[in-house]
């Protein structure tokens, strides 16, 4: 799995999401077992289940997207907690060291500030670098950081690499002391609606790093914007810029931007960066982020010094800077308005570069300079096609960049970038579907679908949200795309098995279901599916006896815990004259229920006497 990096995390939870799971009666990531409307259209209105809260729905939805998507998003944090990530979290904090790397004429020494995690140093080992200074965490902190690397790159060797240096104590402070001593400064902002983590994003705070670098030294910000408005990404800009006129701003991924600044002139050579970047571990450790190429990494470029001078332009006072107390004060009372951040990235892509007019072709062949340029232009206006369509509220503006970005997809459509950016548009279905708006959510996958009509998980989601619209045709038709993308996929199948039931197609069905049982026997969710395909079709598809051993077989399998699949088989029971059984097991069924509800009131009781106490 990998790994992931937030402002207050190291490395992915993998068990994090079946104990979130495991409030909704369920160990996999699968919306289907608690969203299933086949029970209802089968006249088990009457079963009684237990309603999961909709935490976690949402995490379930979103883990879904995730395992579609192939990308994790639970983080295991440093507090010891589990928080949820926007897809593709680790291309921020491997970027963020690269991109500087890369950039600059002859790094040798560089320094980390802020939340250290294994991600970066692993980056940062990959480099013919002198020294690697962790300042402000001390080697306490490697009991943490070493088996989280293990974990996710099989080794944690680079924490005994001679080059790495640890120092405890204010990163300020320690900045101050090394006057000059750096080549490379990379700063992960943190929480700016903390007032001690938004100092760094003072014009101050920008100075005291820029006192730490040497000539033709580069500070690289890790910012995080979905919380930050118009007016305060003005000054963060504005007291960057102030200190560091070079000011540059890339984008590894949605909602997340890396500020970067010389403290002299800088004129990239891309027969430098090539040969940089060619060499093995460092194309290895770039390729974990999807970065395969030169112009994977260029294409990350949104603005150039001339766009920041543009965006800064409206408002001369910004460049005094922010004020601590204020911008986290800001910060934090936007936190509360979903927009901020896409008004935000609405601003900066007004000044987007279209081109990379500033790269120099140094030694390199000029065919292959001019294809380098070709190449990178086409990748910047294909993620300036989709940011539009994400920022942009004007439906004719709208329709006219899905059109370029479904041009531009078709072009790219193995671009890193662009598959995070879907992913992350799908991650707002999912939570749209969660909290039960599946107009919104349907308005969202279409925009997925639109860009990339095969796009297997947006299919999925599109197929639920016309579920809950009650368009059960056009959910049909979308999971039949669906499983025509991801045949293997159980969740798609399983999907379709129950929506063509539900529409009349019992052959499909009961076909989908013998499909599934091939490969996954003891799936109870198939066997419960098939059990009550079974007992409704119409002959031949009809099957009573059967359907009770599918039912009794899925019941074992979760030792009757389940009430949704027990339920199910006393109906069956009592429907196909076996009475007694079906009316014991719905007797078990809801004294189990009411010992839950009695020990959980109990526990509840027991917290709050201990409170009082």
């Amino acid at each position: 799995m990998a790994s992931l990096a937030c402002s207050n995390c190291l490395l992915p939870l993998p068990t994090a999401t079946a104990a979130a799971l495991q409030g909704s009666g369920s160990t996999e990531p699968n919306t289907m077992k608690r969203d299933s409307s086949l029970a209802l259209a089968a006249g088990h209105r009457q079963a009684r289940r237990r309603t999961p809260s909709r935490i976690a729905i949402a995490l379930a939805l979103v883990l879904l997207v995730a395992a579609l998507a192939g990308v994790p998003l639970c983080l295991r944090c440093r507090d010891g907690g589990s928080r949820l990530a926007h897809p593709g979290d680790l291309p921020t904090a491997t970027l963020a060291v690269h991109t500087p790397l890369l950039l600059h004429p002859l790094p040798r020494r560089l320094a980390l500030v802020g939340t250290i995690n294994g991600e970066e140093l692993a980056a940062a080992a990959e480099h013919p670098l002198e020294s690697i200074a962790c300042l402000g965490t001390g080697r306490a902190a490697l009991s943490t950081i070493r088996p989280l690397l293990a974990e996710s790159h099989g080794s944690d060797k680079v924490l005994d690499d001679p080059r790495v240096g640890f120092k405890a104590g204010n990163p300020r402070r320690l900045l101050r002391k090394a006057k000059g001593s750096y080549d490379v400064v990379v700063m992960q902002a943190g929480r700016p609606w903390r007032t001690a983590e938004a100092r760094w994003l003072t014009r101050a705070g920008f100075a005291a790093c820029r006192e730490a670098l040497a000539t033709n030294g580069m500070l690289c910000v890790a910012l995080d914007v979905q919380h930050i408005g118009p007016e305060q990404m003005r000054r963060i800009v504005g007291g960057f810029a102030g200190v560091f006129p070079q000011t540059q701003i890339w984008s590894p991924q949605f909602n997340r931007l890396l500020l970067i600044g010389t403290a002299g002139t800088w004129q990239p050579d891309a027969a430098a960066l090539l040969a940089r970047l060619e060499q093995r571990p460092v194309m290895r450790s770039l390729a974990r982020v999807g970065v395969m190429a030169l112009p994977d990494l260029l294409a990350c470029l949104v603005v150039t010094p001339a766009g920041v001078e543009r965006y800064l332009a409206p408002d001369e006072d910004a460049r005094k800077g922010a004020s601590a107390l204020r911008l986290a004060w800001e910060i934090s009372r936007d936190r509360r308005t979903p927009d901020a951040g896409a008004r935000t990235l609405a601003e900066l892509e007004a000044v987007r570069a279209t081109s990379l007019d500033i790269l120099q072709p140094g030694d390199l062949d000029p065919e292959l300079f001019a294809a380098l340029r070709a190449r990178v232009a086409r990748q910047m206006a294909a993620r300036a096609a989709v940011m539009e369509l994400r920022t942009s509220p004007a439906t004719a503006t709208r329709a006219e960049a899905l059109r370029k970005a479904r041009a531009a997809a078709r072009l790219n459509a193995g671009d890193a970038f662009l598959n995070r950016l879907l992913a992350a548009m799908e991650q707002e279905g999912a939570f749209a579907l969660a909290r039960g708006d599946h107009a919104a959510a349907a308005r969202i996958y279409t925009d997925v679908l639109g860009i990339m009509p095969k796009r297997s998980s947006a299919c999925y989601g599109a197929a639920m949200a016309d579920r809950g619209l009650g368009r059960h045709e056009s959910a049909y038709l979308h999971l039949l795309r669906a499983v025509a993308a991801a045949p293997e996929s159980r969740e798609c199948r399983l999907a379709l098995a129950e929506t063509a039931l539900a529409t009349g197609r019992a052959e499909e069905a009961l076909a989908q279901y013998r499909q599934m049982l091939a490969t996954h026997a003891d799936d109870p969710g198939v066997l419960i599916g098939l059990a009550i395909c079974l007992s409704r079709g119409k002959p031949p598809i009809r099957n009573i006896p059967e359907a009770i051993a599918a039912a009794e077989r899925a019941a074992e399998l979760t030792q009757y815990r389940d009430p949704h699949i027990a339920t199910i088989l006393a109906d069956l029971y009592i429907d196909n004259d076996r009475v007694v059984e079906g009316v014991s097991l719905k007797r078990r069924l809801r004294l189990s229920q009411q010992r839950e509800v009695g020990d959980r009131r109990q526990e509840t009781g027991d917290r709050g006497s201990s409170s009082r106490q």
